[in-house]
């Protein structure tokens, strides 16, 4: 699909939302929100018995942001709200309430009620709540709990606690323990040899110094180049090739700089690899990103965009951070990205928007950018 078809798309789905100044001129948000804008404070009684509210865990482990840990002698998670836990610090029996908001993670020694099955598929993940807080956890793949995620230590006697529990607060990123190509065979997107073929070319364009694209873009012979390097590396070897080649009197320092850009353009991941070489399209890639960290994958074009979630994020925030909020969960304002693997994008949400929970998505550059013109013109 090409970019004009995207935006024609783009710009159907956004009915909805294009009467935006004149329906704020006539009446408040409060009354024009969709359905996606109902926040429950309160879990049902169904999600409560499901996690296992009202379950005391014996003996866990709670790790808070700031680096603290604490052993209790029992905690009964997700009471009295979703939110919440209900801590019972010893067998006297005195309680107190800790929002899960203050935690890291909650480690059990038992499998807690609500854990997911443990033949379900899952997956090693790498969870990071923060500076010096990562974990590496088999996180199963079907969870029901609005809050957060259940993890189990990948190794026994790794941790004093075999499971664990992430407020998805807590979460900056999580992020799969294997590869992207592997992920795209998996899915079926590429067959092993077209994988193969791109992983040697992009060893093969890695391999390549920066003398040989210096005497490549200034039309210089390499056997010059290469003599230049081999004297002045006999004299310093702590002189940089760059360097060699202009106090040689070979190319000026503007030479050097672009060579160092076409280096960096030719060091690509294999996504971005894939893409350019037309194997896969840009759908596919962030499909495989998705999956790779975690986060669900949304279609613009199929989305429903509410008036209050677009109205939570400032329009300065959204262009700079190239990201487009789409309505609200019960527990989260949902927010489209571009960007998998840059936790400051929902630390800067969470300041800039006053939420309690931040649920990141990923989608399509192109299909980003069509709608941020859309509605940010």
């Amino acid at each position: 699909m090409n970019d004009n078809n995207e935006l024609t798309s783009a710009a159907g789905s956004l009915r909805l939302v294009r009467p935006i100044r004149e329906a704020q001129n006539t009446a408040p948000l409060g009354e024009i929100d969709n359905l996606y804008d109902e926040l429950f404070k309160t879990p049902s009684a169904a999600t409560v018995e499901l996690v296992g509210g009202g379950c005391p865990i014996q003996s866990p482990t709670l790790e808070y942001l700031d680096g603290r840990t604490e052993t209790v002698a029992r905690v009964v998670l997700f009471h009295p709200t979703i939110d919440d836990l209900t801590v019972e610090a010893d067998d006297a029996g005195g309680e107190r309430l800790v929002p899960l908001a203050d935690l890291s993670c909650v480690r059990m020694d038992a499998k807690p009620p609500g854990f997911p099955h443990s033949d379900g598929p899952s997956h090693i993940e790498i969870v990071d709540t923060g500076e010096n807080l990562n974990y590496h956890v088999a996180v199963p793949d079907r969870q029901y709990v609005e809050s957060g995620m259940y993890g189990l230590a990948t190794k026994r006697k790794s941790f004093a606690n075999e499971y664990f529990f992430f407020p998805y607060r807590s979460i900056q990123q999580r992020c799969q323990k294997r590869y992207l190509g592997q992920i795209m065979t998996g899915m079926g997107m590429l067959t092993d040899d077209e994988l193969h073929q791109a992983l040697e070319e992009q060893r093969e364009r890695q391999r390549r110094r920066l003398g040989e694209i210096i005497a490549e873009y200034a039309h210089i012979l390499p056997g010059v180049v290469e003599r230049a390097i081999r004297r002045a590396y006999k004299a310093d070897l702590r002189m940089r090739v760059g360097e060699i080649l202009v106090n040689a009197g070979l190319v000026n320092e503007d030479i050097v700089h672009e060579s160092l850009k076409i280096q960096k353009n030719l060091r690509k991941k294999i996504g971005q690899l894939l893409f350019e070489r037309g194997t896969l399209n840009d759908e596919q890639v962030f499909r495989a990103l998705a999956e790779k960290f975690r986060m669900p994958y949304v279609d613009l074009r199929q989305e429903k965009f509410s008036r209050k979630a677009l109205a939570a994020v400032p329009k300065d925030i959204a262009v700079k951070l190239r990201v487009v909020p789409i309505n609200f969960t019960k527990t989260s304002l949902v927010v489209a990205t571009i960007f998998p693997d840059v936790p400051a994008i929902k630390t800067i949400l969470l300041q800039r928007t006053k939420q309690k929970n931040i649920k990141l998505v990923l989608t399509r550059p192109s299909q980003l950018q069509a709608v941020i013109k859309k509605l940010y013109p």
